[in-house]
């Protein structure tokens, strides 16, 4: 008999932390990743599957430094909104979490209900077990073979995965053939896994490019577009690059994700949701003139991201605003900053006080990610 939620949940705490995978990494000064996606693949050979047998779930690839999780959102909420001939199931992969683990696999844009987490995630740690091998994949990698044994057995049309770190050595990588393959804007994030360069880290994120899968990126700095452009060369498929929508080719559209910066998110998911519309179900979208097609204009409008760009209200005496954002590196903090004093601007009323709640993990400078709270 399953166990329960909780028992998933606490065996699932007990494989070994991100943390401390990263700190190995670096300690090895990068040389372990060439262990990563053979590791991985042999798990996933371990469970009964073969990275060949994901490809029917023709899967969207999305990495980068700021906006991947927001593209994901993006790109599932458009296909799961999309009124063509038919109605796409969609499968969401993406991380962390903000309250509870089940949010990191999402079918249909909620995330998988306790029962069937309890479920599905017993079929893996039994498999798992049968085989005899002891090595015990960890906390990311268990939930990565979960999310692909979860789209398989729930029979997704599109399986949507967001990066964990980096690209090239992520446990999502092990993937064959995606329908299409994005990078969200890059910055300086992880440096002591992927580098503390803008050219390492997107050579590192040009490691998901497929040899023939078609490529997009939202505009990046110069020096990072080259190395992604050199990269997809490398790889064998051809990169284009995305201008972000400008407030003429959005219309009426109101991107459903809080701030300014999502215009280049929508822009991004926008061209990967075209190319996979064509590809999987033989519909042409017309894009004039970076226009928002008015075939995704219905997602991009009802597309949620818990906790990123949130603004909720209590009514309570005296009345509280809350406004909730992920950001954690410089760049993605300046643009917090931004959404929060404009927003909350458009939401004063009378005497205002503001206090700031901040929580910074300790690989990170959080003087730095302080300061853009502070003019």
């Amino acid at each position: 008999m399953p166990g329960s939620y909780a028992d998933a949940v606490d065996k699932l705490n007990s494989c070994q932390r991100n943390a401390a995978v990263l700190e190995e990494v670096r300690k090895s000064r990068g040389s372990s990743n060439k262990y990563s996606l053979p590791e991985m693949i042999d798990f996933t050979r371990r469970i009964g599957y073969n990275p060949e047998d994901f490809d029917d779930m023709n899967l969207i690839h999305v990495t980068g430094t700021k906006g991947k999780g927001s593209t994901c959102a993006l790109t599932e909420s458009i296909l799961r909104n999309y009124e063509g001939k038919k109605e796409i199931k969609t499968g969401l992969y993406s991380s962390p979490h903000l309250m509870e683990v089940r949010e990191r696999i999402r079918i249909n844009g909620a995330p998988l209900s306790r029962d069937l987490f309890a479920k599905y995630f017993f079929e893996i740690w039994n498999m798992l077990d049968s085989t005899g091998d002891k090595s015990k994949a960890g906390y990311f990698r268990f939930l990565t073979l979960l999310a692909f044994h979860v789209f398989k057995q729930e029979k997704v049309d599109v399986g949507i995965l967001e990066v964990g770190i980096g690209g090239a050595y992520d446990s999502t990588n092990i993937i064959h053939k995606p329908i299409v393959c994005g990078v969200a804007a890059l910055g300086i994030d992880h440096v002591a896994i992927l580098g503390s360069t803008l050219q390492e880290i997107a050579w590192n994120k040009g490691g998901i490019f497929k040899n023939g899968v078609p490529a997009f990126t939202s505009e990046q700095p110069e020096e990072g577009l080259q190395v992604l452009q050199d990269r997809a060369q490398e790889l064998g498929t051809s990169l284009q690059v995305v201008p972000a929508f400008t407030k003429e080719a959005l219309g009426n559209v109101v991107i459903g994700l809080a701030g300014k910066h999502q215009v280049a998110n929508a822009a991004l998911a926008s061209s990967l949701c075209r190319v996979w519309v064509e590809k999987v179900l033989g519909e042409k979208i017309a894009l004039p003139e970076n226009m928002v097609p008015k075939e995704f204009a219905k997602g991009l409008s009802n597309a949620r991201w818990p906790g990123r760009g949130e603004i909720m209200i209590r009514n309570d005496k005296p009345k509280i605003t809350w406004f909730f954002d992920g950001a954690h590196t410089a760049e993605s903090v300046h643009v917090c900053a931004t959404w929060f004093k404009d927003a909350s601007q458009s939401n004063a009323q009378g005497s205002v006080k503001r206090v700031l709640v901040f929580n910074c993990t300790g690989v990170r400078d959080g003087d730095t990610l302080l300061r853009p709270f502070a003019k």
